[in-house]
């Protein structure tokens, strides 16, 4: 418990002088179907890159996901899935084995950083999806 305190309550943002949660962001509302947008250069020379944008064709779930009901409207999991396929709007990828053509898996990335708990330094390890949902943003 004191552990999840010390990485929430660190600053995450362009004014803090160091980024004690690895940027990655908490939660991540995903759906099949949903335009997102990557948040990271995963691969600049294949045009995955931070501010790319696509739509999620399917989410694959880690494999400690425990079962949910189908018909529940909200879903919330406890891991990140295990990847995302992902159909880019504009990629220079080819086209994989099995999957149509600018449709790619996109994996969590994780990150590692450290906290100081009661006078302890305590490492921590993050893993999230670089997308964000991308209905709505600002480009410039």
């Amino acid at each position: 418990l004191m552990e999840r305190f010390a990485v929430t309550t660190k600053p995450n943002g362009r004014n803090a002088k160091q980024d004690k949660r690895a940027a990655l962001p908490n939660i991540i509302e995903l759906a099949v179907g949903m335009k997102v947008m990557v948040t990271f250069n995963v691969n600049m020379d294949i045009n995955i890159a931070n501010g790319a944008q696509g739509e999620v064709k399917e989410i694959i779930l880690d494999e400690h996901e425990s079962k949910f009901c189908m018909t529940t409207p909200i879903v919330e999991f406890d891991y990140p899935p295990a990847y995302v396929l992902i159909k880019l709007n504009r990629t220079k990828v080819k086209t994989l084995e099995r999957l149509e053509k600018g449709v790619l898996p996109l994996t969590p990335l994780q990150q590692t950083f450290r906290v100081i708990v009661n006078g302890n330094e305590q490492v921590v390890t993050r893993k999230q999806l670089l997308l964000t949902p991308a209905y709505a943003f600002t480009d410039y």
